[in-house]
């Protein structure tokens, strides 16, 4: 498992974290990019209010995205598998950003912006799911 905690700007300043699937299997991941919970849960003062990320592979292709953690059905889903990560809880409703996706081996880097425009701090994470 992975997380560091950066400042998402705008332009060239927005948080780029990047990762390494080795091995000639594929792995199921938990990525999340946590801005609203950091306040809400921690009192993290200037976090980001709505987070959006995009996962893109070695050749720049954007591979998965999210802008809302429990949009579209998925927050059931999403919450157990933090669960089963041992995660902490996204706060319900929060524009924390988060996704699943089956990563096959090679480099990714996840680019973490704000959903409206918007800067602050944010949480990056990411989980190995069984």
């Amino acid at each position: 498992n992975l997380s560091t905690r950066g400042f998402v700007g705008t332009g060239d300043s927005i948080l780029i974290p990047g990762f390494v699937v080795q091995g000639s299997s594929p792995l199921r991941l938990l990525v999340r990019a946590v801005g609203p919970t950091l306040a809400v849960k921690h009192g993290v003062e200037g976090a980001l209010a709505r987070a959006r990320l995009v996962v893109f592979d070695a050749a720049g292709n954007p591979v998965a995205s999210n802008d809302g953690w429990d949009k579209n059905g998925e927050g059931a889903r999403i919450a157990a598998a933090g669960t089963t990560a041992g995660a902490q809880a996204l706060s319900p409703g929060a524009a924390d950003a988060a996704l699943i996706f089956v990563a096959i081996p090679g480099a990714y880097t996840a680019h973490v912006t704000g959903a409206d425009g918007g800067t602050g701090i944010a949480l990056f994470e990411l989980y190995v799911l069984p």
